[in-house]
């Protein structure tokens, strides 16, 4: 469990699944937001409020989360090409034969490609 120093120097402690301060009910210390059943985002462990915070498209992630991977997916698609050209389709340029993982994740990144922009790349 972490805890966080405040201002007053008294010690509060954190949630480990969300990082928010636990509150003292009962003598037991809880979380509001996982005791009230909240989900947390799968990628940043914040808890996800409707509303507030919640996602598009809801697989899991917080918006934050979700619109950072949302940005990133250009990036990603030139570094899997890229890697693509530097690697698989050389061996294939200079005759060398694919493992069968190879093929399949050749075939597997072409058709991300094609579902992209309705081309292979």
């Amino acid at each position: 469990m972490t805890t966080k120093k405040t201002s007053s120097a008294t010690v509060r402690k954190l949630c480990p699944q969300c990082g928010e301060h636990l509150h003292t009910r009962a003598n037991a210390s809880v979380c509001v937001c996982c005791e009230s059943k909240l989900p947390h985002c799968k990628t940043c462990g914040s808890a996800i409020v409707a509303t507030i915070n919640d996602s598009v498209f809801g697989d899991g992630e917080c918006n934050g989360c979700e619109y950072r991977r949302y940005k990133l997916q250009p990036e990603f698609a030139e570094a899997l090409d890229r890697l693509l050209e530097q690697t698989v389709d050389q061996d294939l340029a200079y005759d060398i034969e694919l493992t069968e993982g190879e093929k399949e994740a050749r075939a597997k990144s072409l058709a991300v490609f094609e579902k992209l922009d309705g081309n292979a790349a």
